[in-house]
């Protein structure tokens, strides 16, 4: 097993420094996550990309998992909230295959207006788990083509509450 950390780098991989670099292989790690803030993965240039690719690389580290923060829900009922964060994830496909990510972190959100993390009752219902499958769908058609990893982030309990819902589908792929 490989070590890797995450939390250790600023949200932008164009302030990234050799020197948190070193930090983290100085800590025994061979890998570590990057989050970026979601609002500027449009201003990332494949430029950026190549320049932080080479200063992970020339400290011997792995980029295992990529992240895009942001607080839109992929199962909002609002379609306009949910075409706005899929185009703001394919725009973190892109960059995940550009920065040689092992896998993209990608989290559903929350219904609940206190924000992404807040829990809802309202995550749970039916129509929600739809919702949610399909903006799911249009990314993981993405990301398919792109040949990039998704990893979703604290889908557990939808996942629960939809094998209840549909117990003859509890192992369903979405394609």
């Amino acid at each position: 097993m490989r070590l890797g950390v995450v939390g250790m780098l600023p949200e932008d991989v164009r302030n990234c420094t050799p020197a948190q670099l070193e930090a983290i292989t100085a800590l025994g790690f061979t890998g570590f996550g990057s989050h970026l803030d979601g609002a500027l993965a449009f201003e990332i240039t494949a430029e950026d990309c190549a320049a932080f690719t080479a200063l992970y690389a020339a400290a011997g580290l792995d980029l295992a998992q990529f992240s895009l923060t942001y607080s839109e829900c992929l199962f909002s009922a609002d379609q306009s909230v949910r075409e706005r964060i899929a185009k703001k994830i394919a725009r973190g496909i892109a960059l995940a295959g550009q920065l040689g990510a092992q896998a993209l972190l990608i989290r559903p959100g929350s219904l609940n207006p206190a924000g992404p993390w807040t829990p809802a009752r309202e995550n749970h219902y039916p129509e929600s788990l739809d919702r949610l499958i399909d903006t799911l769908r249009v990314i993981a058609v993405q990301a398919q083509a792109a040949d990039v990893l998704l990893v979703i982030e604290t889908l557990a309990m939808l996942m629960h509450t939809w094998r209840r819902r549909r117990p003859e589908e509890k192992h369903t792929v979405l394609t």
